[in-house]
This record gives C-alpha cells, structure tokens and sequence, in this order.
C-alpha cells in the first residue's frame, strides 16, 4: 500500500500497510498521523518545491521526478535507488525558468516523455528519451507543444498502443503520424498510408486494447468553418475513416472515453452555452460510438442538464453516469447498446471512481459540494458506508479495490492539505495533515505590498501502480450486527453530517 506524496519539501513514499505507535516528535515528514501513529517512510527524493510533475509506470516499478537539472528515474523494487538521469534540453533564456515541466512513460516504460517550458528561443519543448537496451538515456525525438507553461498536459502529443507496437504523433496540419513502437525509423509525414489525415486535430485517444489485431484511434477536431466532430480509425489502414460524429454548434470542447476492451468509445461534447437557459455552467452533449457495428447514439443532450462526471467500469462494458442539476440524476447504462440500464436515485454528487474491479464505486459529492462520499458495492446494489470527506479535491481507489485515499492539495486548496484513507466500509486507516509546525503571520510585505502567506504544503498524492496483479477482487464483508444497508445510493447526506436545517429569517423582537 505504498503511495507518493509531492510536498513542498519533494517528493516522499509512504507505506500505508506499516503504521505504528510512536511518540510525539515528528510531523508528516516523519510520517506522523493525527492520531499520534506513524506511517513507515520509504525514501524522500528532492524536487521542485512546486512539484511541477512526477509519474509511475503503468506496473509501479519506476517512478519519475522532476529535478532542476531535469528528470530523476528511481526503481522502486531496489528501495527508489536512481537507475536514470536526463539533462533538461533548453538552458534557461534571459532569467526565464525553463526546465522540464510535466512527463509520463510509455505503457511497457521503454519510453519517457518530457514536457519543456516552451520557450520562441527553443521552439522544441516535447522529448522522448529511451530508457532500455542499447540506446538507453538517449534523446530519440523531439516535437513542440505551443505556449505550454505548467501544469496538466492539454493534449499528449506523443504516445503509445498497450503493446507498444505503434507510436502515434500528433502533428498540427498533418494529423496523426504512425511511427513504428520503437521509434528507431520514424514515419515521414509524406507517407498517406500511415497518416491519420485530420490536419485540424485537437486531441486524439487510443484505445486501451486491440480489436481484429489492431487498436482504435478516437479523434476530436474541434469547430471551425464547419461543426466540431469526433472521428475513429482503425490502425489496420490508419488513413481510412471508419465513422465520425458531428457534434452540435459551439461546442467547445469534447472529452473521450474508451471502454476497457476498445470497442466502445464516450464522447461527452461540451459547451459554455445553455441553449435552454437552464444552466449557467453551459451545456454537455454525451454520445456512445461502437465503430465495429458503425453504430452511434445520444446518451443525455442538453435537455437532461449537464453531465457531472462519467466513467466505465474497468471490467465489465457498462458505464456510470452523474446527470442534471443537483440533486443529479446517477444512472447505470449498457455499454454494448448505450441505453440506460438501471437509475440509482438523485443525489448531491459529482464524482464518480470505479475500484480497479469494478465491484465498488465511490459516488461523491466534492468541489463546491460539502464532501459526500458513498461506496456502491455494484454487485449487490447496495451502498456499503456513508461518510462524509471534506475539501477533497483528489481521491483514488488503491489496487487491492478496498482502500480508498481523499487528499486536500494545493492549488486547489492552499490550506488544510491532508491525505486520509478509508477502508470501502467507511472505516478510517491513517490521516495525515500537512500544515507547519509553527503559524507564522498570515501576511508579509515584500515591498510591492502585502501578500497572504498560504499554507500550501501538498501539492499530488498518488498510489503506487500493482504491477504484479497479488491483489484479488473479493466481496463485501456482511453488515455489523444491527447495521441495514441502503439499497441503490442514499438520497440525503451521510449520517451524523445532514445539512442545517431550513429555518425562518431572523426577525429582531
């Protein structure tokens, strides 16, 4: 039950599975918890004090870091010993900060991609570093991402099928470019039969698994002289089209969801106008597409209200769906026909997160909404534990599908940053909070005025991937003695955390 915390002190591992009782020195760099226990601290590695990026590889075996010289490769099975380092390309220009910014390896870690501040002087920002066999620590390609500063990635220019078989390149005014996996003789963009020909591209997505011995390309071309659309090849013949949807007027953006075996993609289109006026957050416009049988169809238009979040069970083809204004709607549909299959009820939610088995769902309410949170156990239709999580903005189910992490981090939130976990019965593991050990003055004047200190201290928490697959997926235990379970989800708050009452205006005697 390992896991990284980005603090603003670097990067530290913890052990969730290895908690025990310690004195009352300490904090959480220590890994000390509230209720005075520790958890055991793997290693501690530096890196910016913003934490701009790290990732693990898809079986938790490396994880990457973010450094000022560039990037760090620790192997987490020889105690996060460093295995790789790679030099920033760009120097920093005129005082201007450069450095690698965000990163990701590709799905078999054969591959580490590099995200650079964009700088005019040095318009190649996008890398690709082999990290196996003979060309290992080797720059292998480079491309750019226009105007990219920090933060989350707005389009992955650079990636790979599950086998890494193909490499696809997003190249503005071409359209996708399919490489060989290996990179070692890229495709010339001239070449027609390994082009997919969308030159106004925006996004494209693979599927997570192959279909007749290739994969799906899912590709969203966003409104210009005609309307947005979504569009899918085939990597058998990429340049021939399969279907494509045409998405409504003013549209803005869409977001893509394979399901996972590939053979099912959601399209949840969205737009900052409401034509029905019912919303002030615009509209969405949520579509099924099955390419192998060219069929497509509406989910939830703008009529329904907006889309609140959506996700596809990881193991079985149906998918979750949080619709309309709050309480909002969550429904269950068929992911092989796309039409609703069961409604769990209305509630105050927004988030959705299926267990990597897909036998539980946490359905929750966070954001703007006081912290909800229900764990749906999908085989028995049942909800398993009501608590209440509040402030988090990140949350993720561990690989063992029975423990779940809600962390308060910064930007979001530049206070009260803490990490908990729950086991899926709602009972808590460890919580550990992030604050200094000393308040100082809540304002400092630097010359330029007064500025507020913030007390941001965390900035990502992430599980680390189970590569080796230990972990089984097992059922719910019985309920305690006297403990009744809600059949579908809850319609009111957790217990003991119902909202205020409604009460009469003040009126002075």
């Amino acid at each position: 039950m390992e896991f990284v915390a980005a603090t603003k002190d670097g990067l530290i591992v913890y052990d969730a599975s290895q908690i025990e009782e310690s004195g009352e020195s300490g904090d959480w760099s220590t890994g000390k918890c509230t209720d005075g226990r520790n958890v055991k601290v793997l290693a501690s590695m530096p890196c910016p004090p913003n934490a701009f990026g790290f990732a693990w590889s898809d079986d938790g075996a490396l994880l990457a870091s973010v450094c000022d010289e560039g990037v760090r490769v620790y192997d987490a099975n020889k105690r996060y010993k460093v295995v790789q380092e790679l030099e920033k390309v760009a120097p920093d220009v005129q005082g201007r900060a450069g450095g690698v910014r965000a990163l990701y390896f590709s799905p078999l870690k054969n591959f580490l991609v590099t995200y650079e501040k964009w700088d005019p002087q040095y318009p190649e920002n996008v890398h690709v570093w082999a990290l196996q066999g003979k060309r290992a620590g080797e720059r292998i390609r480079s491309c750019t991402l226009n105007h990219y500063t920090s933060g989350a990635l707005p389009v992955m220019l650079i990636n790979w099928t599950p086998d890494e078989s193909h490499c696809l390149e997003l190249v503005p005014g071409v359209g996708v470019v399919v490489h060989d996996g290996d990179l070692e003789t890229p495709t010339e963009q001239e070449d027609d039969e390994r082009v997919i020909p969308e030159p106004n591209i925006a996004n494209f997505l693979i599927a997570p698994a192959p279909q007749r011995d290739a994969c799906w390309v899912a590709v969203y071309v966003p409104q210009a002289s005609m309307v947005a659309r979504v569009s899918l090849y085939h990597l058998s013949k990429p340049s021939k089209l399969v279907m494509e949807l045409n998405l409504p007027k003013k549209v803005k953006d869409c977001q893509m969801l394979w399901n996972f075996e590939g053979s099912a993609l959601l399209a949840n289109a969205m737009s900052d106008v409401d034509e029905t006026g019912n919303s002030y957050f615009g509209s969405t416009y949520l579509y099924w597409l099955k390419p192998e049988d060219r069929k497509k169809a509406e989910v939830c238009g703008a009529d329904k209200g907006l889309v609140q979040d959506l996700a596809w069970s990881p193991t079985s083809n149906e998918f979750m769906v949080i619709v309309g204004m709050l309480p909002a709607a969550v429904n269950l549909y068929n992911g092989t026909t796309g039409k609703l299959e069961k409604s769990l009820g209305n509630s105050k939610r927004n988030t959705l997160k299926w267990n990597p088995f897909g036998r539980f769902a946490a359905v929750a309410g966070f954001g703007t909404l006081p912290g909800d949170l229900d764990f749906y156990d999908r085989s028995k239709d049942e909800t398993v534990a009501s608590l209440r999580a509040a402030l988090t903005v990140d949350c993720s189910w561990f690989a063992d599908g029975r423990h779940f992490m809600a962390a308060t981090v910064a930007p979001r939130m530049n206070e009260g940053n803490q990490i908990t976990v729950y086991k899926y019965t709602g009972d808590p593991v460890l919580k550990m909070e992030f604050k200094p050990a000393v308040v100082e003055g809540r304002h400092e004047d630097t010359g330029a005025g007064a500025r507020t200190k913030t007390q941001a201290f965390l900035f990502a928490a992430r599980w680390r991937p189970d590569g080796t697959k230990k972990h089984e997926d097992r059922a719910a235990s019985p309920p305690r003695d006297g403990e009744k379970r809600v059949k579908g989800l809850p319609t009111s708050a957790a217990p003991g955390t119902a909202y205020a009452p409604v009460t009469n205006a003040y009126r002075p005697r």
